[in-house]
This record gives C-alpha cells, sequence and structure tokens, in this order.
C-alpha cells in the first residue's frame, strides 16, 4: 500500500446524534491529529454518496469511530433495513477478517498483516451500556463520552473548557490511533521494518567463528553457568536465545577448547531415526530385547566419538596435535576415511545427519550380530544377547579397537577441553509433529513418545557422561557440553521420566533477567550506531542514552489507565510487562516503535505515549498468534481452546473462578493418551509456560521470600510452584499474563497493574540471582 493521509470514518445514527455535536467532535479529531487526518461521515459526504465508492471507502480507512447510542444499537439488533445496520455489518466484516489474520497460525506479523492494520474505536455517545452498547463491545474496553456537551457563545456552539479538559486525553489517544495505524499500513513502514528487524535481530545468521570479537553479545547467567559447567541443558522458549548462547560457547573460549563438535538436530534425523525403528523385526525385537531408549544412548554415543575423531583429524591437519598425539592419527584416519570417504565434503546441513545416520545404522547392525551369536537355547538367548549388547561393545564393534584404542590415547593427553553444542532442536520437532500431524493415519502419540525416547536418551548419555568421575574412558574425562532444550519438548521428558530429578542439577533455565534483557537491547543499539555509552551510568540510564540518540522522537515514558488508575512507566518496563522476558520478544517491540518512530518523524506527526501503546497492542497479537501458541501447539493441541475459555474473565481471578475455568476443559497433550482432568497439573502447567502466575500476598511473600508482587515463571522461576498443594494455593488470586488482555478481552475494571515492574526490583533480582 502506497503511503498517504490518516483517514478514519465516523459512523453514527443522524436520530440520536445532532449536527452539530457531530461536527464538533470532527473537528477536535481533525486537530488532535494536526491537521493530517482525513475525516469522513455521512454529513460530510451527503445522502446522495454512490455506494460503490462508500463500500470502498469503508475498506480503506485506518479507523471507524462508532457514536454508540440507543437508536443505532435498535437498528443493529434488530437489522432494520437501512443505512445505519448496512454500515455496521460492513465495519465489523472488516475488523473480524482482520482479527482473525491476526490470530491465524500462520501470521506473520510481518508485511500481509500490518498492510491490513484496522482499528475500531467505539465511543458510547449517548444512552447507557444496556442501551446503547454494542454487543460485539460488550467486553471491549470503549470511551464514555455520555458527559460530552457544547455550550452557546456568541450564537454558535461550542466546546466547554471543562469538557475539553475532561475528554482531551481520550481524543489525543483516537487521533493517535489512527496515525499508528496508518503509518504501519505505509510501504516505507514496512521497509524501515524490515531492515530495523534485520539490524537488532543481527546474531540470526552470525558467524560463530567470527563472533568473539562482536561487543553486542551478552554473557548471561545462563552462559557463565554452562561455562562452568554447573549445567549443560540450556533449556528454554523459542526466542530466549538458546542458538547463541551455543554459538558464544562454541566461539568465545577457543583457550579453553581444543575445538567444537556441533551438532544440529533437524527434522531429517528423527525421520531417520523413527523409520529405522519401524521395521517390523527390529521394532519387536526392541520392544521385548533392546529398549528404544538404550538404542539411541549407543547411537549417540558412537557419533560423538566419530565427532571427536572428526575433530582431532582437522586439528591434525592445522598442526595442533603435539608430536605424542600425531603417532595415534593414522588408524584413526584410516577409520574415517574408509567410513566416510566424502566426509570434506561434508557442510553444515549434512555433518549432523550423516555421522548420525551411520551411527544409527551401527546399533541395528550390532542388534543382528547380537541376536546372531547369541545361543539358540531358550535358558541363555536372553542372557547371552545382554552381555553382548553394552555400550563398550557398541563402541568396539562401530570403531574397531585400534581406532578407539589410539582415540583414547590422544583424548588423554589433550590439555584442552572438547566441547559439544547441539542445536536446532526447536525446529526439528517443530517439523517432525507437523508431520505427525499431516499423517493422520499414523498415531500421534507413538510419535510423541518416540520424539520423548530420543530426547530421553541424549540427556540419560550426557549426564552419565557427566558423572563418570573415574574418567575410565579419556572421552569423558575432556568433554563438555551445551545442549539447547526446547522448553516444551522438556517438559514432556520431566512427566515420563520416573527419574527426572537426575536433570534437575544439570539443567539451565534459559531465563533472562530484566536488566540482561536490558543490556542487550542497549549493546544492539550500540552495534548499529557504533557508539558507546558512558560505562559510569546504570544499566537503565545507559539504555535511555542510546534510544534517545537512536529515535528522539520516541517518548522515554508511557502514560495509561488500568482499573481507572493513572500509571506512568518507562518505555523499556512497559514493553517488558508484555513479553515473556525473551530477546525475541523485546526485539520486535523495539523493532516496531522504531520503525514507527522514524516514519512519523518523516511525517512530522507527534510520537505520543498513545501511540506506542498501539504498536504494542497490535505487536502482542503477533507475539501470541506466532510466538506463542505457534509454539505450544504441536504439545499441547487444545491450548487454543483452552486459552478461550478464559475470554472475557477478570483480572485477576480467585482460586474459585480459576478452577471453575479450567474444569470446563480438559487438557489434551501429545504425548498422553489420555486427556489431563487435575487441577493442579493444569494450573502447573499453565503456569511453566507462562501464561498464569500467582499475585503474592504477605503470607505467600513471608513463607517463600517472593520479592514481586506478581510471580511468573519468567520473573520468579519455580518458587511459586510451592504454593501448589498448601492451603495457600485456595487463598491465593491468579493474574493472567499482561500480554492477553487484548487477545482475551480481559475485564481489568477492578483490578490494579498485574506486573507493575520497576528498576529496583529488576536490580534486587539481579544481585540476588548472581549472589547465588
Amino acid at each position: 500500500m502506497s503511503d498517504r493521509r490518516p483517514s478514519c470514518f465516523i459512523s453514527y445514527c443522524h436520530d440520536d446524534v445532532e449536527p452539530a455535536y457531530l461536527d464538533a467532535v470532527t473537528a477536535w479529531l481533525r486537530d488532535a491529529g494536526q491537521d493530517q487526518i482525513e475525516i469522513y461521515c455521512d454529513r460530510a459526504l451527503g445522502v446522495g454518496r454512490d455506494l460503490n465508492n462508500f463500500m470502498h471507502l469503508l475498506q480503506e480507512v485506518d479507523a471507524v469511530v462508532i457514536l454508540m447510542t440507543p437508536n443505532y444499537k435498535r437498528k443493529v439488533v434488530d437489522r432494520v433495513p437501512g443505512g445505519a445496520n448496512h454500515e455496521y455489518e460492513q465495519i465489523l466484516g472488516r475488523y473480524r477478517q482482520v482479527d482473525a489474520a491476526r490470530r491465524s497460525p500462520g501470521s506473520t506479523g510481518d508485511k500481509d498483516s500490518v498492510t491490513d492494520n484496522f482499528a475500531i474505536i467505539p465511543i458510547l455517545f449517548s444512552g447507557a451500556h444496556h442501551s446503547a452498547v454494542l454487543p460485539e463491545f460488550e467486553h471491549i474496553k470503549y470511551l464514555d463520552m455520555c458527559r460530552f456537551r457544547l455550550a452557546e457563545r456568541r450564537g454558535a456552539k461550542v466546546i466547554p473548557e471543562d469538557v475539553r479538559r475532561l475528554f482531551d486525553a481520550d481524543i489525543n489517544e483516537i487521533a493517535s490511533t489512527i496515525l499508528a495505524v496508518n503509518t504501519q499500513r505505509s510501504d516505507r513502514y514496512l521497509r524501515d521494518y524490515d531492515e530495523l528487524f534485520r539490524a537488532l535481530f543481527l546474531d540470526r545468521k552470525a558467524d560463530w567463528q567470527q563472533v568473539s570479537d562482536q561487543p553486542w553479545l551478552v554473557k548471561t547467567y545462563a552462559y557463565e553457568k554452562v561455562l562452568r559447567q554447573d549445567g549443560f541443558f540450556a533449556v528454554g522458549r523459542k526466542g530466549s536465545g538458546k542458538s547463541t548462547l551455543a554459538g558464544m560457547m562454541a566461539a568465545q573460549h577457543k583457550d579453553l577448547y581444543k575445538g567444537t563438535i556441533p551438532i544440529i538436530a533437524n527434522q531429517a534425523i528423527l525421520e531417520i531415526a523413527y523409520s529405522f525403528l519401524l521395521r517390523d523385526r527390529l521394532a519387536s525385537d526392541l520392544r521385548h530385547v533392546f529398549p528404544r531408549s538404550v538404542v539411541f544412548k549407543f547411537a549417540w554415543a558412537i557419533m560423538f566419538h566419530v565427532g571427536t575423531m572428526d575433530l582431532l583429524l582437522q586439528q591434525h591437519e592445522l598442526g595442533h596435535l603435539s608430536e605424542t598425539q600425531r603417532q595415534h592419527v593414522s588408524s584413526i584416519e584410516k577409520f574415517m576415511d574408509d567410513a566416510f570417504p566424502t566426509r570434506h565434503a561434508l557442510d553444515s546441513e549434512t555433518y549432523t545427519y550423516t555421522y548420525y545416520v551411520w551411527s544409527l545404522e551401527r546399533v541395528v547392525s550390532l542388534i543382528d550380530e547380537c541376536i546372531r551369536s547369541a545361543r539358540g537355547d531358550e535358558r541363555y538367548f536372553h542372557s547371552d544377547i545382554a552381555a553382548r549388547f553394552s555400550l563398550r561393545n557398541a563402541l568396539d564393534y562401530a570403531f574397531g579397537s585400534d581406532a578407539l584404542h589410539d582415540l583414547m590415547e590422544i583424548l588423554a593427553t589433550c590439555h584442552k577441553r572438547i566441547l559439544i553444542t547441539l542445536d536446532g532442536l526447536d525446529s526439528g520437532f517443530d517439523e517432525f509433529r507437523k508431520n505427525s500431524i499431516i499423517r493422520q493415519a499414523e498415531d500421534l502419540t507413538e510419535r510423541s513418545l518416540f520424539e520423548i525416547d530420543w530426547l530421553r536418551s541424549l540427556l540419560g548419555y550426557v549426564v552419565e557422561v557427566k558423572q563418570n568421575h573415574k574418567a575410565e574412558n579419556a572421552f569423558t574425562a575432556v568433554v563438555d557440553f551445551c545442549l539447547t532444550v526446547p522448553k516444551d519438548r522438556f517438559l514432556d521428558v520431566e512427566s515420563v521420566e520416573r527419574d527426572a530429578y537426575i536433570y534437575q542439577d544439570r539443567l539451565i533455565e534459559l531465563n533472562w533477567t530484566g536488566i540482561e534483557l536490558a543490556i542487550m537491547v542497549r549493546k544492539r543499539l550500540e552495534h548499529i550506531l557504533n557508539e558507546r555509552t558512558d560505562r559510569n551510568l546504570n544499566p537503565e540510564g545507559r539504555l535511555a542514552e542510546m534510544v534517545k540518540q537512536f529515535a528522539p522522537n520516541v517518548p522515554e515514558t508511557i502514560t495509561f489507565k488500568v482499573g481507572g488508575k493513572d500509571y506512568e512507566l518507562p518505555l523499556y518496563l512497559y514493553l517488558l510487562r508484555h513479553t515473556f522476558w525473551r530477546p525475541r520478544d523485546v526485539l520486535h517491540y523495539y523493532a516496531k516503535i522504531f520503525a514507527v518512530a522514524k516514519d512519523m518523524r518523516r511525517r512530522h506527526h507527534d510520537m505520543t505515549s498513545d501511540v506506542v501503546r498501539r504498536i504494542v497492542k497490535d505487536t502482542t497479537h503477533h507475539i501470541i498468534s506466532t510466538e506463542y501458541l505457534g509454539e505450544f501447539r504441536s504439545t499441547f493441541t487444545n491450548i487454543d481452546k483452552v486459552l478461550s475459555e478464559f475470554s472475557g474473565s477478570v483480572q485477576p481471578l480467585s482460586f474459585k473462578a480459576l478452577q471453575e475455568i479450567l474444569d470446563r476443559v480438559p487438557f489434551r497433550l501429545a504425548h498422553r493418551t489420555e486427556p489431563v482432568y487435575d487441577f493442579v497439573e493444569k494450573l502447573t502447567f499453565l503456569y511453566e509456560i507462562g501464561f498464569i502466575g500467582f499475585e503474592v500476598n504477605e503470607r505467600i511473600r513471608n513463607r517463600f521470600g517472593i520479592n514481586a508482587d506478581d510471580a511468573f515463571c519468567f520473573n520468579e522461576g519455580s518458587m511459586p510452584l510451592k504454593v501448589v498443594g498448601t492451603p495457600l494455593m485456595q487463598e491465593s488470586r491468579y493474574a493472567i499474563h499482561p500480554i492477553f488482555a487484548e487477545y482475551l478481552q480481559l475485564d481489568t475494571s477492578k483490578q490494579d497493574l498485574v506486573l507493575n515492574l520497576t528498576w529496583g526490583y529488576l536490580r534486587e533480582m539481579e544481585s540476588v540471582l548472581h549472589v547465588g
């Protein structure tokens, strides 16, 4: 869509709105828009307007203001033939089309959806809620202008000063909404947004081998823990920085590591593993003799050793092995050349797949060998197989004694460690699960359980390696791990793993702190502008300085009203409360705000709090539809239905109200044959995926030492879950994440502000975390 003037249509009922009142509202709105807004209405267009052109106009304007009155509602509800009803149907049809596009699973939040951006602004102009508010807006925030009046002065009707003061902020907000929608529909905005999006997400395709000099990287608390190997499973949601963490570990510590074995898990290796284990004979054997989790474990072990051999040969070619180590290279080189004659041509896409498929084939071949060599006597058959099917024998069978011995000899003399990173499980699992859904003939539950076994085997083997303090195997003595694991899949593993406690001391929740996210934004802006802020300033000061340089017309604080109360928050804190505390969420907001700010500066429009709030409102729909629901739909298969049960809910919820909602709908999880009905299990799950949090009262605060007024998984971790199962659970109130306020049309009329964040709280949490 080409750039054009902002536009608005005012829909009203002639019987209830006097021409002087309509003219006054129109003039006021035009003034608030700095004479930039084209305003259309029946009065301006004339009674004899061309109907086709009028319908086209309704499809093109940026916003429609509806002056709700008793007669307007009557004509709409009773479908009275005529202009008001027909006009309203056209308006509502466009709004529903845009809203459906925002909520669709395939919504990108980019060009297609923003060019169809559109706003309906309902105003109660006369009458009362029950008599005039249209059914579609009964649970949506609307402006009450019933007290709007005109005064007679010198023969003309004017707006009195007390009325101007009463509604000035509301009229300005309407004008800002129209301007913001118009800007987001312009071609220039789309170009600016694409450019800013790529710039802010500059690590998406970074060359991690040269990343050590990049000043925009943030060494988070999670990063420091992985570096110390206090944990090696980085568990986090999409967009939490898992890939960045793995890349940083590989590139930033060449003094510590001899090299890195980068494993990219994708759909292909899941499909090949699944197809291997679908063979009728093998599937039967696995069920009775060879548990598939053990088969996967052996395959991972073999693959890691193959990767280590490949790494050492690379080091040998670079001349980085000692003379003693070089004496043991020939057998390894011969083995690798025989097994992988084209290994030098492998790129990052085929490296993992090639080595993984070979490793899995070796295990399957070992199973055949175990069965073939076992005595036929039933008294010895299974014991013979058990004796032969061990990890040590699997490694000997795969590599031969010479190559395996020489590998251990080289590793035993290594002064540097070896790092194994694994990434790509997010997209790998998603594509595999989508295939499961598409292939309706196959059992989704079976494929989901297969995924869990595959992942459990990986995690279990890595735990065994890191627990081997005897270092009988030189490989276990020198290897470190950084495995990035999707949050939803890890929850699946925990739900079926009897000994899930073994992971607890090894996993690192990839939760960013508020301070770390602020540092990340500031560093990205410094990188783009090639500027550095004053190190003597605190994090909020340094961030504010960079935002001011980058977009000087963006307001430093955002004013807004919730529950009848006025609030003011610094821009960053206002954005943070609409996120799940992930880099991707935060950067989406900043990219759109900066793009709008650039376009509005070009058009000489003011960038106000109202504009920012409109951008945030639009962006929340994208984050929910694409980033949130898109992430969990494949594991929590009826998540849309569950969330819809909260539509129109009062914020916050009492225990009884929450229980009534959750009792209405079972949770359907892909890896479970039966739905989840248990309330506690449902509550825990919704907390862990960031949808719901606890409103912290004094008893909870004193008992568990929780600092926040509202505790969600991303700001207070798992500590609030200790409330579950205690009497405090029934005394508590429960807050739905603020990002869902518009999406679910929550009733916030009686709430205090959820996640009323302060820099003091963020600093306090930062200090507690790092001291801990």
